[in-house]
């Protein structure tokens, strides 16, 4: 059989097409047809093998990277334990809004701008940066619950209730729900870092761009269900508000919202410019 690359020269002696031409269709036999629906791992084997071999290191730096990054953060947990004297989080819980819980505020906010520098300085381009801040961070929150529960036995079931943040108000949910928010966000990072250097990079129309977004909201409101039931009352009612009970149904709307984006975007080659679709009036 005739390797892709030998087609160029032959057809060109053939038919005199345009050199330019030539090396475009070259480019589409090479690569997958950018009508293709559903993104598969397996295509990260159009890679070349030097490529894959940078890809994988760096996917071991970001999971190094994130792991010990949850290690500090578990540390910073188990000392906020013992200062407030917390063995049940939705009994003992402080919403007390004193310097620490300042202090903590921007403890967190850097935390979220360290992972998307992180990102950022690993990444070659857009695609690729937001893949490997999408990557850390969902290493980085599945694993922070594997050091707590390694320093302090907890959580005891993947149903215990948290409060998993408080900006830009407290988030409360069952530790499953962020942790499989997380595991798609590591998946999500795994793709778009992988497909980066196979030299293709994800179409999202605006249906898909809307559906995800949607998604993120839907998902957003059910940690802060009940911080935002409780704003009326102002800043002390905010920082002391319990949860009441989880959404699931809500929930799992969202969760398969967030993943329609990833599972059905296009996957095009870098050099193919998609035009937006026009009408037949037109």
């Amino acid at each position: 059989m005739q390797s892709v690359d030998s087609l160029p020269a032959r057809t060109a002696s053939a038919t005199g097409a345009p050199e330019e031409v030539i090396s475009i269709a070259s480019s589409v036999l090479r690569y997958p047809s950018p009508d293709s629906l559903t993104p598969r791992l397996s295509r990260l084997k159009y890679a070349p093998q030097r490529q894959q071999m940078q890809w994988r290191q760096k996917i071991l730096a970001t999971g190094v990277f994130a792991i010990t990054m949850a290690y500090l953060e578990g540390a910073v947990v188990v000392y906020l334990r013992q200062v407030y004297n917390i063995e049940d989080v939705v009994r003992d819980y402080v919403g007390v809004l004193d310097q620490i819980t300042f202090v903590e505020l921007g403890r967190e906010a850097a935390t979220l701008i360290m992972l998307l520098a992180f990102g950022w300085a690993v990444g070659r381009c857009l695609q690729d940066r937001i893949g490997y801040a999408m990557l850390t961070f969902g290493v980085w929150d599945i694993t922070y619950y594997g050091w707590l529960r390694l320093f302090l036995g907890w959580p005891r079931s993947l149903l215990e209730w948290d409060v998993l943040f408080l900006l830009p108000l407290p988030w409360w949910g069952p530790v499953i729900a962020p942790m499989l928010i997380a595991f798609l966000m590591a998946l999500a990072g795994v793709l778009l870092t992988g497909q980066t250097d196979a030299k293709q990079r994800l179409h999202l129309g605006p249906i898909q761009w809307g559906l995800g977004i949607s998604g993120a909201l839907l998902c957003l409101y059910t940690f802060m269900a009940d911080a935002i039931a409780a704003l009326p009352g102002g800043l002390e009612t905010v920082a002391n508000v319990r949860p009441s009970r989880f959404n699931w149904p809500l929930f799992w709307l969202g969760y398969a919202l967030l993943c329609l984006p990833v599972w059905t975007g296009r996957w095009v080659p870098e050099s193919v410019r998609v035009q937006p679709q026009k009408s037949e009036n037109n």
